[in-house]
């Protein structure tokens, strides 16, 4: 029982202790006649932490609430979150048919998967991706 309860104060307490909390970042776009068909937002917790080394990404304005869980935070600032992502692993598929008189084109914008981490003081949020 004590064991139980001493596992239960370190899993709760890690987080802080480590300052830092391990995620996934991916997104796709897709625009057919310049509006947008569809949107894949994804972020999505690490269970295992990578040691290896994370650079400086971008430092965004965001303060997190003590109730608030980190996930659900950058989901919800995730328009906020997304342009630090842009220089990352993205790529664009373009095109545009041409028949006569009518034009059709479709834009998709999709940025890979990437392992991020979060570091939060005071009032901005730092981010640092493995590159």
């Amino acid at each position: 029982m004590d064991r139980n309860l001493l596992l239960l104060i370190i899993v709760w307490i890690a987080p802080s202790l480590f300052a830092s909390e391990p995620f996934w970042f991916s997104y796709k776009m897709v625009t057919v006649n310049s509006v947008m068909v569809f949107e894949e937002k994804n972020i999505s917790p690490v269970m295992v932490q990578d040691d290896r080394k994370m650079d400086f990404f971008c430092s965004i304005p965001l303060k997190k609430e003590k109730n608030t869980s980190t996930l659900k935070l950058l989901q919800q600032h995730f328009d906020t979150l997304l342009p630090c992502f842009y220089g990352s692993y993205s790529h664009f598929i373009a095109w545009d048919e041409r028949n006569l008189r009518v034009s059709n084109d479709r834009v998709e914008v999709i940025i890979e998967p990437i392992y991020f981490t979060v570091d939060f003081k005071e009032d901005f949020a730092t981010i640092r991706a493995i590159r």
